[in-house]
């Protein structure tokens, strides 16, 4: 995304000299069509391409001080049409662990990849992220903080930068706890093997290396032939994630979610996560009617 829109203000561009009229303008590009794009695009891409620059001229301004303020600051979010939250059940949470375990070299791997990002609420890009010292296995807790530069790979930081302490229940504890016996000897990341680390490393060291390239290649289509051995319908990694939020939501206070979560706003944790579900309404309706059963001049109203 950064670099279509450097190609978009021209190259050479000096960085301090992005204004605000610079970032409406590629939207507006973002919306037209053009000879490599049939169709404009979606208006939750274009969001992801709201969120993602101006996350990175945050960096830009409050890190490395190159501006005095961000131009995309200004720049709301794009209305899109509410979709209903994929809750995975339990049931289907079984039925893909059950999946993962047919895969007989990477199946304790994928169990407990799906089970932290199910239990804990994790971007899989946390949970990529994961070391082993993020792992509190007395108080059952997995914490996500920002990392610097490990054993060759790039720095990486959440998406709220905030370090959050997310409580997860015994089950994941006893998954990660035979991953750890079963671990590379010297191994940091929960989920790179040390193979995938110096493999990293050695494409930096030799400028083969894209920053912002993810650690682990395929990880949602992979997570996608699980899900249809499992035969649970279209789920999605992020999905497990929007389970876990949901979950919370049904028995813990906004601002709990909010921070368990790592959302930037309470407007995102109201608006994606805290919904009224089917039986929400019929208990809703079950109470209206109970009151008027127990008022006398009400039951003889009509």
């Amino acid at each position: 995304m950064l670099n279509r829109f450097a190609d978009h203000v021209g190259p050479g561009r000096s960085l301090d000299t992005i204004v605000m009229a610079d970032a409406v303008d590629y939207f507006a590009s973002l919306r037209r069509t053009n000879s490599s794009r049939k169709r404009p695009l979606s208006a939750e891409s274009i969001n992801k391409h709201k969120r993602n620059l101006k996350s990175a001229f945050n960096i830009a301004v409050k890190q490395l001080g190159y501006l005095r303020a961000n131009p995309f600051n200004p720049m709301k979010q794009d209305k899109t049409p509410e979709h209903d939250v994929r809750c995975v059940t339990g049931e289907e949470y079984r039925r893909l662990v059950e999946a993962c375990d047919t895969l007989s070299e990477k199946g304790l791997w994928w169990e407990a990849f799906v089970t932290v990002c199910y239990t804990a609420g994790v971007r899989a890009d946390e949970a990529v992220h994961l070391t082993w010292p993020d792992i509190d296995f007395d108080d059952s807790t997995i914490r996500v903080v920002a990392k610097p530069e490990l054993d060759g790979l790039p720095a990486w930081h959440p998406k709220d930068y905030q370090l959050r302490r997310i409580p997860v229940p015994d089950l994941t504890i006893d998954l990660l706890t035979r991953l750890h016996a079963n671990a590379d000897e010297g191994s940091r990341f929960i989920f790179l093997a040390t193979n995938r680390v110096a493999w990293i490393r050695q494409k930096r060291e030799s400028g083969q290396w894209s920053e912002g390239q993810a650690m682990l290649n395929n990880l949602d289509r992979n997570f996608k032939r699980i899900a249809g051995r499992a035969k649970v319908g279209d789920v999605s990694l992020h999905d497990l994630r929007r389970s876990a939020i949901s979950h919370w939501a049904r028995q813990m206070p906004a601002a709990v979610v909010k921070e368990s979560a790592g959302h930037a706003s309470i407007e995102t944790t109201l608006k994606y996560y805290v919904k009224i579900r089917a039986e929400d309404m019929a208990q809703a309706r079950e109470v209206t009617a109970s009151v008027l059963r127990s008022d006398p001049i009400l039951t003889q109203i009509g």
